[in-house]
């Protein structure tokens, strides 16, 4: 994958996704090169041909491209970290790669020797003094990096080839107030088992995922048309399953402690994360199958 610009030179526009779009995100963003940002946010967008577009709201102009051109593992999400250089892609392979859209630089974050399918969702938290990326598998998993950590224990080979050897200060995220994260070492490559926390919570495949800024507990949604809590110590433990929907629960959202999840059975439900109940079921919005 490698990061370019591709507008066109007098419209400033570029053609459009050669395949289906897979995921859609808003971002508050800062300026670098891939954004060029001029206002507070920027669309992000997946498709099938394996590309990563960035446009620019107000006009819908794509300012420029990720593209997966040597891999056999194409991307299948995205998320951008809001106020922040820092976007990461999830692929059918079950890595997740970090970008820093100002140096082009990235590092790969993979789950080791635990075998996980496709990655359905990425979130991404900040602390002060540990960031996480925790994402969600096809086949049921939740792996969790604690970023840092991450960065300082890997060692990039030898042998590395340019761009496979990056710095650790240069990957990691450049805030909007303009502090830096830093890791114990500057050399870093293939982050593996030795930083990533795996464990499978369900049985049934994960499709997405949403993180609350308030608790941070983490909201899966499932096949089966079940919703998920885990809890936010680990994210491995799941604290409640609420099963109302009959078809897969293919988005979720946060907005405070009420949780809203939509499904394949055409409905979108608004539950209280605190009691666990459905409060309201939305129905009308899009035909159901």
């Amino acid at each position: 994958m490698r990061l370019h610009l591709s507008a066109d030179p007098d419209t400033g526009h570029v053609t459009s996704h050669a395949g289906p779009i897979k995921r859609l995100q808003m971002a508050q963003c800062v300026r670098s090169e891939l954004t060029g940002a001029q206002c507070p946010m920027v669309l992000y967008s997946v498709a099938s041909d394996n590309a990563v577009r960035c446009f620019q709201p107000r006009d819908m102009r794509c300012t420029s491209v990720i593209e997966e051109r040597d891999s056999a593992a194409p991307v299948n999400c995205v998320l951008a970290v809001d106020s922040s250089t820092l976007l990461l892609t999830g692929h059918e392979d079950g890595i997740v790669k970090m970008w820093n859209t100002d140096t082009g630089s990235h590092v790969v974050l993979s789950a080791g020797r635990t075998s996980v399918g496709t990655v359905t969702g990425i979130q991404y938290l900040h602390r002060p003094r540990n960031d996480y990326v925790i994402a969600s598998t096809l086949d049921g998993f939740i792996c969790v990096w604690d970023v840092v950590q991450a960065l300082s224990r890997s060692a990039a080979p030898a042998s590395a080839t340019k761009g496979t050897q990056e710095d650790a200060a240069s990957v990691m995220p450049v805030r909007a107030r303009g502090t830096r994260a830093t890791a114990d070492t500057a050399a870093v490559g293939n982050c593996s088992s030795a930083s990533a926390s795996v464990r499978r919570v369900t049985t049934e495949q994960a499709l997405c995922t949403a993180l609350n800024e308030l608790d941070n507990t983490l909201a899966v949604g499932a096949s089966d048309g079940s919703v998920l809590l885990l809890d936010n110590n680990n994210w491995h433990d799941v604290m409640a399953t609420m099963a109302e929907h009959t078809h897969a629960v293919n988005a979720v959202c946060w907005d405070g402690l009420f949780l809203l999840s939509a499904s394949d059975d055409g409905t979108v439900k608004v539950w209280d994360s605190c009691s666990r109940l459905c409060l309201r079921t939305l129905t009308g919005i899009f035909p159901a199958p």
